[in-house]
């Protein structure tokens, strides 16, 4: 009797642990059959392989392990992307509540020896050659959306890291959101509808189905209503910005030999161009922000490799709403105002 105190105990955390396991493999069967189906509904089936499909005890989270995507349809047609883990979390899809948690590690575009990858050729090439790079290291991304009806708000955050480069971080929220289903479905039905009609085709859909421009008119005056809440941009040195300040020294700059040194003709050019960017910069900022001459300084120090980052918020204090921007965008004596009201203010890391 006197070893019960220990035996039981241990038998009844065996037990939680073999029912953890069972559970756990059960909800990572539930999610694979769930992935599957998915894939077969969207017409997706045989684009997208995997190694191993893994989940949380009430699948909270599922991790999908080696996955490979190669598209058969245009226009990515051919497209080829390995992901080493992809995460997916806090998933609800309801009409009143929607969220996702989405994660991305290790991802990368297959290429060989003697075909580079058409992504990193048009997406990646520009910067690789800019900071002296040849190959793009395994990339990180987030997305992270969340919708509450009841509360008529929304928000979104994003990441994405290159290593050796640079990583960006944004997040937004907007308020005055509602029945975001049927808005997206109206804005999606307008675009495909619309999308690459000859005008006799176009003409004969209004005028057959006037009402689909009452139906626009209603989801242009919903966009225009939306809030814009408190929102952020992070940019972060990863090498990218250092190194392309050192080859624009090195050898964007004409020197002159009877002019001293090199180095010190390189440093002195340098120095001229990075004035006359704060000028022109806190020129346009200084009637917006009232610290923009400083904004100014914290953005062009990351730009031209001097300092390691900068972080850009926004925290208005009176209502502004999607419509204000297009109204500034065609006014543009109203975008300083417009500014104003966004109270945004810049962050050296």
């Amino acid at each position: 009797m006197k070893h019960l105190k220990f035996i039981i105990p241990g038998a009844v955390g065996g037990l939680l642990l073999a029912g953890y396991v069972g559970l756990s493999l059960y909800s990572s069967n539930q999610a694979e059959k769930q992935i599957e189906d998915w894939l077969y509904d969207n017409e997706l089936d045989g684009m997208v392989q995997w190694q191993s499909v893994s989940a949380s005890p009430f699948g909270a989270t599922v991790t999908v392990s080696g996955v490979s995507v190669v598209v058969e349809k245009a226009p990515l047609k051919g497209l080829e992307v390995n992901v080493e883990k992809l995460r997916i979390a806090d998933f609800t899809n309801e009409p009143d509540l929607k969220s996702m948690a989405l994660e991305l590690e290790g991802v990368t575009f297959p290429a060989s020896d003697e075909r580079p990858s058409a992504v990193v050729k048009l997406l990646f090439a520009e910067l690789l050659a800019e900071s002296g790079r040849d190959k793009l290291e395994p990339l990180d991304l987030s997305i992270k959306a969340r919708y509450d009806d009841e509360a008529s708000e929304a928000g979104m955050s994003f990441s994405m890291r290159l290593p050796e480069l640079f990583a960006v971080e944004g997040r937004a929220q907007v308020a005055n959101v509602r029945n975001l289903d049927s808005l997206l479905e109206g804005a999606t039905a307008q675009a495909m509808g619309f999308a690459g009609m000859g005008s006799r085709d176009l003409l004969r859909l209004l005028g057959n189905q006037a009402g689909l421009l009452d139906d626009r008119a209603e989801a242009e005056r919903r966009l225009r209503a939306i809030e814009l809440g408190d929102s952020s941009f992070m940019l972060q040195d990863l090498g990218y910005f250092k190194r392309r300040n050192l080859l624009k020294q090195r050898y964007g700059y004409a020197l002159d030999p009877a002019k001293g040194a090199a180095d010190e003709q390189r440093q002195a050019a340098f120095e001229r161009d990075l004035r006359k960017q704060e000028k022109d910069c806190s020129e346009k900022l200084s009637r917006a922000m009232d610290d923009g001459e400083q904004a100014c300084a914290d953005v062009l120090a990351v730009l031209n490799g001097q300092s390691d980052g900068f972080r850009m918020i926004s925290e208005p204090e009176e209502r502004v709403r999607l419509g204000d921007l297009e109204v500034a965008l065609q006014k543009p004596e109203r975008a300083s105002r417009l500014v104003q009201r966004l109270n945004q203010r810049v962050e050296a890391l």
